[in-house]
C-alpha cells in the first residue's frame, strides 16, 4: 500500500489509524504487507510494526514521485497487488505498477484544498484532484462511506464499493457515569478544516443559556494555530470554561468521551469520521454539520444530531436542546453504543481481503 502517512506520523489520522489495523490483520493472516509511506523527523527509513514492513522516503510533497522510483527499484518486486491510497492526490501506480491496483479514499478533498494546502497549490488543487480521479475511472476503488461513493461516481468512476471502518477502541456494555455539568467534547486534529473555530463559536451560545457548560478540547496542531484557538477562547471571555488538554494517551482520550454528554463535529467534510464511532463506544452522541462523512457516521435521531454546515448557532440549539431532554439524551447514549459494536476491522479487513485477491487473479 502507498499512502502519504503511516500510524507513526505525528500529523497521522483516522485513515492512517485505518492503514495500520488492515495491514497488521493481513500480517497476521499470513500476508507479506508492505507500506510506502513519506518520511517525518526523527523516523527510521524502514522497519517493521505488528508484521508490517514499513518504508519511510520523501516529504508530503514529494512522496508520490519518491514511490515511483522506489517502487521501479525494488517494491515491484515484493507483490500481487498495489493499493493505491488517494488524499488529495493519488499515486499514478496505473502507469507504472506491474501488478494490477485497487484505489482507496476516505474523503474526496474538494473544498477542503482552499483551508488546507498553500497557495498556489489551493486555487488549482481541487481541479487537479477531479482530473486525476477520472484517470482512475475503470480501477477499483474501495471507500468507507456512502457519501465517498457518491462522490466517487459523480466524477465517473465507475467500480467503486464501500467497506466501512472498524473500531479499535472497546465497546462500553453500558453507558459511563458522566460528568455533573453539560461536558462537550471536541477530540481530532487541530486544523482549520475540522471546524474548531465553529466549535468555540458554539460553545460560547450554549453558554448562554447553560453557564455550568464545559468544552473540553482534545487534540493537537501547529502551534501557531493552537495560540490562535487559544486566543479565540479568550476573546469569548471563556478561557475558565475551555480545557485544551492537547494531545492525549489513547486511554484518557477514551475517558475523557466517556465522561463527556456530547461530542461536537463541525468539520467541513469527512470520508467518515471515526471519532465519531469512537464517541459512540463510550456511550457518547454526536452532534456535528451534515456534510459528507458525518452523515453517515452519524445517525440522525438516534445517535446524534446534525445541523446545517457552517451553521455554529444551529449546533448550539442541537446541544441545548439534547441537554434539556435528558430521555433523549438517554436513549441516543444506548443507541451509540449499539451502533458502535456493529463494526469491527476483522470484518473489514475480510471483506478487503476478498476484493484483492479478486484483483490479483483477474491482473
Amino acid at each position: 500500500m502507498l499512502n502519504w502517512r503511516d500510524i507513526k506520523n505525528p500529523l497521522a489520522g483516522g485513515a492512517e489509524v485505518a492503514t495500520h489495523e488492515l495491514m497488521r490483520r493481513w500480517a497476521a493472516w499470513g500476508h507479506d504487507c508492505t507500506l510506502f509511506s513519506a518520511s517525518f523527523p526523527g523516523a527510521p527509513a524502514e522497519e517493521r510494526l505488528d508484521g508490517v514492513r514499513i518504508v519511510r522516503q520523501g516529504g508530503p510533497y514529494t512522496v508520490q514521485l519518491r514511490a515511483w522510483r522506489r517502487y521501479l527499484s525494488d517494491l515491484g518486486s515484493c507483490g500481487d497487488v498495489v493499493i493505491d491510497q488517494c488524499h488529495g492526490l493519488p499515486f499514478w501506480t496505473p502507469f507504472y505498477a506491474r501488478v494490477p491496483t485497487v484505489g482507496y479514499i476516505h474523503e474526496v478533498a474538494g473544498e477542503i484544498w482552499h483551508q488546507m494546502a498553500p497557495f498556489p497549490l489551493s486555487l488549482f488543487g481541487p481541479a487537479l484532484e477531479v482530473w486525476s480521479l477520472r484517470r482512475y475511472r475503470d480501477v477499483p476503488f474501495i471507500t468507507v462511506s456512502p457519501s465517498t461513493r457518491d462522490d466517487l461516481v459523480t466524477q465517473g468512476l465507475r467500480r467503486v464499493q464501500v467497506i466501512p471502518n472498524g473500531l479499535s477502541c472497546p465497546v462500553q456494555t453500558q453507558v459511563p457515569e458522566k460528568e455533573g455539568e453539560l461536558t462537550i467534547l471536541f477530540a481530532g486534529r487541530l486544523t482549520k478544516m475540522k471546524g474548531v473555530e465553529d466549535a468555540l463559536d458554539a460553545f460560547a451560545q450554549v453558554v448562554e443559556a447553560v453557564p455550568g457548560a464545559r468544552l473540553w478540547v482534545v487534540g493537537s496542531g501547529q502551534p501557531a494555530y493552537e495560540r490562535t484557538l487559544q486566543e479565540r477562547a479568550r476573546h469569548l471571555r471563556l478561557e475558565t470554561k475551555i480545557t485544551f488538554w492537547g494531545r492525549v494517551s489513547e486511554a484518557q482520550k477514551l475517558d475523557l468521551m466517556g465522561r463527556a454528554h456530547v461530542l461536537i463535529h463541525p468539520s467541513v467534510k469527512e470520508g467518515w469520521g471515526l471519532v465519531v464511532l469512537e464517541a459512540n463506544a463510550q456511550g457518547t452522541p454526536a452532534i456535528g454539520y451534515a456534510v459528507a462523512g458525518l452523515r453517515d457516521s452519524i445517525r440522525h435521531g438516534e445517535t446524534g444530531l446534525l445541523a446545517p454546515p457552517q451553521q455554529p448557532g444551529a449546533l448550539a440549539e442541537a446541544i441545548v436542546s439534547l441537554w434539556r431532554n435528558r430521555s433523549r439524551r438517554e436513549a441516543f447514549s444506548r443507541a451509540a453504543l449499539a451502533w458502535a459494536a456493529t463494526f469491527r476491522w476483522d470484518d473489514s479487513a475480510r471483506a478487503w481481503c476478498t476484493v484483492l485477491e479478486q484483483a490479483a487473479r483477474l491482473g
